[in-house]
């Protein structure tokens, strides 16, 4: 997966470039765009744009938003490095490590990317989740979730991309009422209404009453039963393995904990 710069070219036409279809940050391009456009306006541009040639025209891979500045600008020519073709799928990973490394990628992004190699990829569906960690340079945990992701609503995802849900909880909502999608939705929307102690309440009464309606999830949410205080007493370097992959999962410590104990307790069963 090695690419060959075939030619840098420091005025390369901005009217020649078109957005390649492998470029994987097809949502969120605009953010901080106002903020690029200024920076280019006193500075310049430091990173030239990574194209591959398509007959007399160019495929912009990776750099979509320095180009969309040069383009509102109205500026003629832009700095960029034209590389070799690729195949789809390397294609694909170069933009995704590109833009990850650069600035995270939206959520939607994230979950298209790593759905699109796992149908393209060859294998078992471990090979496949294996291949994708290597090649994207994501956890495991990360990988599946992305691919689980997918199942969750359109109008779930819009939310969490907005900035209003995290992804976390609009997985977990949705694996405890999929395939209720209409269920789904309506818990969601309160949700986000909701304290971070009542959302992880509603959760848990979903997971233990999974044929409850939406109003006894919300009302349990706020009227709960007593809960049980549990202390157990853990080494440092325990305490600082559960603050790091619960950092890495993007859960709180709470979370994580109790789904391992659940995650234990039904292993057992």
């Amino acid at each position: 997966m090695k690419l060959v710069i075939e030619e840098y070219e420091p005025e390369l036409p901005v009217k020649k470039i078109d957005i390649s279809k492998y470029n994987v940050r097809i949502s969120g391009s605009r953010k901080g765009l106002e903020e690029l456009k200024e920076s280019i306006k006193k500075f310049g541009l430091f990173q030239p744009i990574t194209v591959v040639a398509k007959g007399d025209r160019y495929d912009v891979l990776v750099g979509q938003r320095r180009y969309l500045a040069f383009k509102e600008l109205n500026l003629p020519t832009i700095p960029a490095f034209i590389i070799k073709p690729l195949d789809s799928i390397t294609s694909t990973i170069v933009s995704f490590g590109e833009n990850v490394l650069r600035q995270k990628l939206p959520y939607e992004n994230s979950i298209e990317v790593c759905n699109k190699l796992f149908k393209e990829y060859k294998g078992t569906k471990k090979e496949k989740i294996a291949k994708i960690v290597k090649d994207l340079g994501l956890t495991n945990y990360q990988v599946s979730k992305y691919l689980a992701h997918k199942l969750v609503p359109p109008e779930v995802r819009t939310l969490v991309s907005s900035g209003k849900l995290t992804e976390e909880l609009a997985y977990r909502i949705t694996s405890s009422h999929f395939p209720n999608i209409q269920k789904i939705i309506e818990i969601t929307k309160n949700a986000i209404r909701m304290t971070n102690t009542e959302s992880q309440r509603a959760l848990e009464y979903s997971k233990n009453h999974p044929t409850a309606s939406v109003s006894e999830i919300l009302n349990y949410a706020k009227n709960p039963s007593p809960l049980i205080k549990l202390i157990i007493h853990i080494d440092p370097e325990t305490n600082e393995r559960i603050i790091g992959t619960s950092k890495k999962r993007r859960q709180s410590i709470e979370t994580f904990v109790k789904e391992a104990i659940d995650k234990s307790l039904n292993e057992e069963d």
